[in-house]
């Protein structure tokens, strides 16, 4: 929005605000009337959509257009989708974030694991997602990094010494096992 003061005046002198936007010029007396207008036209669209939702006919097919545009963009631009999840998750958490789209890169080998990283529309065991190193932090930069899914659940809560000493338990079990 482009703001620029207007040479129009009003019977009292006052001087008109003109706020551009879209190329088209409209006057206001004060910016918050050009504000409340915006978040009122806002409102009104997001009621539109959800009648659309709402209606029996055209509501499943809006749902199934809506779902389908989310999994091509998923394909298209993981960082992009899991950038933007995380930052919603973050503010409704009250959790630190100060990450941009540099900071995440998807490997195509799962860092923890070795495994290949899948790049799909639904979520597999080895899709990727942004892990906290310490996560006592938040998502910030240098604090992050990019690993598969089931690496990300294992490592959950636990230290590296609890996982080396599961690891190292299940080492034993298969040891007696092959016997």
């Amino acid at each position: 929005m482009q703001y620029k003061q207007g040479d129009v005046r009003d019977s009292d002198g006052r001087v008109f605000f003109s706020y551009l936007d879209g190329g088209a010029r409209e006057w206001w007396l004060n910016p918050v009337s050009f504000i409340l207008k915006k978040m009122r036209m806002a409102e009104l669209s997001r009621e539109a959509t959800a009648r659309k939702y709402r209606d029996p006919i055209t509501g499943p097919i809006m749902k199934q257009a809506a779902k389908e545009a989310m999994a091509k963009k998923r394909l298209e631009k993981p960082e992009i989708m899991m950038l933007v999840s995380i930052r919603c998750k973050c503010k409704r958490l009250g959790i630190e974030f100060n990450l941009d789209l540099e900071d995440i890169y998807i490997p195509e080998v799962c860092p923890a694991l070795g495994k290949p990283i899948y790049k799909g529309d639904k979520t597999h065991p080895f899709s990727p997602t942004l892990d906290r190193i310490n996560p006592g932090k938040g998502y910030t930069k240098g604090n992050v990094i990019v690993i598969s899914h089931r690496a990300n659940s294992i490592k959950s809560n636990a230290t590296a010494d609890e996982i080396l000493a599961v690891g190292k338990f299940l080492k034993r079990i298969e040891r007696a096992l092959a016997i």
